[in-house]
């Protein structure tokens, strides 16, 4: 974990090859600084225990797809997303007018428990696809974010692309 060097808010991060040449957009304050700025965290530190706020949740959330009016519950582990075709071997299938959407694209990976809280942490499937946004922040190849309720996703589609929405639920 780690803490926003501008306002303090703290970020759960999965770490990952090359991650001190990184950025990262804080999602307390929205200020994209880079990674090595941010200042360790420990887990027993300050008010940081496994909450909704950090990114985790007591139960497993789901994806919707609001202009579709889709949605999709997430299983523990791996969830790939991808455009929906014959040869797809995506667990998450997403209609798609045309093939800018690859058919395994990018990946939620849930992560944790009941007891201590669950994660979902959003990664490319691969490194070549097209563009990926996570509000308004490109996704790029090795990026790992952790999401929370209300994220936007959104996967190439034709004309303007495809938005996902993350429901995690609050209650436990």
């Amino acid at each position: 974990m780690v803490s926003c060097p501008v306002c303090g808010t703290v970020h759960k991060v999965v770490a990952a090859p090359g991650m001190e040449s990184r950025s990262l957009t804080c999602r307390g304050c929205g200020a994209r600084q880079a990674f090595v700025k941010y200042r360790p965290v420990a887990q027993n530190e300050g008010n940081t225990s496994t909450n909704v706020s950090e990114g985790g949740a007591f139960s497993i959330g789901r994806i919707e797809c609001p202009s579709m009016g889709l949605s999709f519950q997430l299983k523990e582990g791996k969830n790939v997303i991808g455009r929906k075709a014959d040869t797809s071997m995506a667990d998450i299938q997403i209609p798609c007018r045309g093939r800018l959407a690859s058919r395994e694209h990018v990946v939620i990976e849930v992560v944790g428990s009941a007891v201590t809280g669950y994660t979902h942490q959003l990664s490319l499937y691969k490194e070549k696809v097209n563009k990926v946004l996570v509000g308004n922040e490109n996704l790029r190849w090795g990026d790992v974010l952790v999401l929370r309720d209300g994220d936007r996703v959104t996967l190439p589609d034709e004309p303007s692309g495809i938005e996902i929405r993350m429901v995690i639920p609050t209650g436990e």
